[in-house]
């Protein structure tokens, strides 16, 4: 088993952006220096829930002030962006990185964002699917063609090519079939979080996608899928339950406002 930090880089309002984000990068540097294995980053937009609007520039940096701990997206929300431009900047980053980059992807859920962002929410699920298509396409192909509802290109040469051939790509699942049977028909790996994970599915989930991944002849044997829970370290159960709970007022206050 192995233990990694997940951040949306929250944006406290006893902190300043400058401030929120340093604290996540010494965070991640002493996650490493402690010996955890990964960290994953969130995107968001418009809320304090997470400063990580531009990621790719942070993860840059973290790439940067790192050496071991694998680094990854969790999640990059496919229906906001070009998916060229996400394999570009996966490629970069796993360059940066020396091969430690994961890309978990979504299709989003945040109304506001899909309407800050004019994106039709309608389409996320369309723009989901063909944008993971499209990526791997760039990292695995010479050139890349692909004619598409959402994207049409001829004959362009997608550089840097990733350092792994080709990068992970973890798929944020709830218990929603479609998507679980999308990932394994794919060979992609699930990454399971929020209530899924808190209300205990996350076993039942990862048995599917296995169940699945077989069916489709795609090795699973030796791959742990990601589960992302809130755990709070302390010196009696009483601190424990404490001292957290400025943490969880402030996130309740700030999810409430974004649904």
């Amino acid at each position: 088993m192995k233990f990694g930090i997940f951040h949306t880089v929250q944006l406290h309002e006893s902190q300043t952006a400058s401030e929120s984000l340093t604290n996540a990068l010494e965070e991640i540097m002493l996650a490493e220096e402690l010996g955890l294995d990964e960290t994953w980053l969130g995107e968001h937009h418009f809320s304090r829930h997470g400063l990580l609007s531009g990621f790719f520039s942070f993860l840059g940096y973290v790439a940067a002030n790192t050496s071991r701990i694998r680094i990854g997206t969790a999640i990059t929300v496919l229906p906001f962006h070009n998916p060229i431009l996400v394999a570009e900047e996966s490629a970069m980053i796993d360059i940066l990185s020396k091969g430690r980059f994961d890309l978990g992807i979504g299709r989003g859920y945040q109304l506001q964002e899909f309407e800050g962002l004019g994106v039709d929410v309608e389409q996320a699920t369309d723009r989901f699917r063909e944008g993971v298509d499209v990526i791997v396409k760039a990292w695995t192909e010479e050139k890349l063609t692909y004619k598409g509802k959402f994207t049409n290109v001829e004959d362009i040469w997608i550089i840097p090519k990733p350092i792994q051939n080709p990068i992970p790509i973890y798929v944020a699942v709830s218990t929603t079939p479609a998507t679980i049977d999308f990932a394994a028909k794919n060979g992609h790996i699930v990454m399971v979080g929020g209530p899924t994970a808190v209300l205990g599915q996350a076993p039942d989930v990862i048995k599917t996608w296995r169940k699945k991944m077989d069916e489709y002849g795609n090795k699973h044997k030796h791959i742990d899928p990601p589960v992302q829970l809130p755990i709070y370290v302390a010196p009696t159960m009483e601190e424990a339950i404490n001292d957290p709970k400025g943490y969880d007022d402030f996130s309740l206050k700030i999810l409430s406002k974004i649904g």
